[in-house]
């Protein structure tokens, strides 16, 4: 098992310690970071990212496979990256806003419900979120 040191400064996005995990709805976010760039056990690539505003955060992982990888390729576009998708760096939507949809699906491995990203929406431009998760100036909402 690989350790990690949790003693850096880093104690997380605005709001994460505060706000807990986003609740059902619809959420202006920003991508705060790349979690995880790893392998599940049966070696299916994955990148997770954290995504947040004042109200919480919130996990959403892709798995890079040929079935797959049309998702993050979508998420990516709806974040507002219009670079290469042939040389597609994991950071490159670090910082980018996107709206998503927080809903309740059923886990895996023990059936209760949990909280995920089922949807998600690009905004019309790229927009700073304050302190509360709202835009910064309301009448130039992107959606």
């Amino acid at each position: 098992m690989a350790t990690v040191n949790l003693m850096d400064d880093d104690d997380g996005p605005r709001g994460a310690r505060a706000g807990g995990v986003l609740p059902e709805g619809t959420h202006l976010v920003r991508v705060e970071k790349v979690l995880k760039e790893s392998k599940t056990p049966t070696g299916t690539p994955f990148v997770e990212y954290l995504l947040s505003n004042a109200q919480g955060s919130i996990k959403k992982t892709f798995y890079i496979t040929p079935a797959a990888k049309f998702r993050l390729k979508n998420f990516a576009v709806a974040c507002g990256y219009d670079g290469s998708l042939r040389e597609f760096d994991f950071r490159n939507i670090l910082g980018m806003t996107v709206q998503v949809v927080v809903g309740k699906e059923p886990n895996k491995k023990d059936g209760k419900l949990y909280n995920e990203v089922v949807d998600w929406a690009a905004v019309r431009r790229q927009v700073p979120v304050n302190s509360v998760g709202n835009l910064v100036d309301d009448d130039d909402a992107p959606f």
